[in-house]
């Protein structure tokens, strides 16, 4: 008669909902993103991430098969924990339908008997009323880098849209907007707030709502560049950032709620943030 004081099933999305899930994987990339019925996943993170964070959010989201695994381009920073949740020695790989990717096709784990499709500019879809949408990569593009090569996800309902572009430079936002770029409310800084990206006029462009950095806590490269959180602030946006939030999680209907993860289940040593409330920069002791 308890049980069911234990396995309390989890809130449905309505059609044309979708969840949004920035993963705290140190300094690298992992989102997961749902509709009512479907999933996908964004990159992995490092190896490390796969069974400590991925595979831990997955059964907390009630996820059972993820129907695309999205691996943006070659750094194992964005695909390392791949291998774990497609299966490496004697582990079970994670159930998923589809692995779209721009990675070269003689990596290992694209010899997985999951069906593979390379990402391309112009693929779409609509899943439980919500549309998603690659804008790159162009495949006569001559990227010089594994970089430009990361594919970019727009994602939208009726009434707003979030934007993942993995690791791309100021040169491909550039093909970007060429293209037409549309306003999006919900971005993900990409390179992780590199200095190399988030031109002006991208963000012009984009005119976000949030900027989310995903970042490791103190790490080498020291992003996100403090130039670029300038120029996000300028443009109005609230800036959110997974090396002093935690993992951060967008509800997406009619309106956009947000939580952050370490406001929810702070870690002991977490005692007390001290944050701008309007950029949400803070700093933990």
């Amino acid at each position: 008669m308890l049980l069911p004081l234990f396995f309390m099933p989890l809130p449905k999305l309505e059609v044309g909902q979708f969840k949004l899930q920035v993963l705290d994987v140190d300094q690298g990339l992992s989102v997961l993103v749902q509709t009512r019925q479907h999933a996908l996943l964004f990159d992995t993170g490092r190896e490390a991430n796969a069974e400590r964070v991925i595979l831990p959010v997955l059964r907390q989201a009630g996820v059972t098969r993820l129907d695309t695994l999205l691996l943006s381009h070659n750094d194992n920073d964005h695909i390392g924990g791949a291998p774990i949740l497609l299966g490496q020695g004697d582990r079970l790989a994670f159930p998923m339908g589809l692995i779209l990717h721009s990675l070269p096709e003689d990596l290992p784990i694209l010899s997985s008997k999951v069906a593979k499709q390379r990402c391309q500019t112009g693929q779409r879809w609509r899943w439980d009323g919500v549309d998603f949408e690659v804008l790159w990569l162009h495949p006569n593009y001559a990227a010089n880098n594994d970089n430009a090569r990361g594919c970019v996800l727009r994602i939208h309902n009726r009434w707003h849209s979030a934007l993942i572009p993995a690791d791309i430079s100021r040169l491909e936002e550039g093909e970007l907007l060429a293209a037409g770029l549309a306003s999006t409310e919900i971005v993900i800084a990409p390179h992780h707030g590199s200095k190399s990206a988030s031109s002006d006029a991208f963000i012009q462009a984009l005119q976000p709502q949030y900027a989310v950095f995903s970042a490791g806590f103190m790490n080498q490269f020291r992003h996100p560049h403090p130039d670029v959180l300038q120029r996000y602030a300028a443009a109005g946006a609230r800036l959110l950032r997974t090396d002093q939030s935690g993992s951060l999680q967008f509800t997406v209907g009619e309106l956009i709620k947000f939580q952050e993860q370490r406001a929810i289940a702070p870690r002991y040593w977490y005692t007390a943030t001290y944050s701008d409330p309007k950029t949400a920069v803070g700093i933990s002791p």
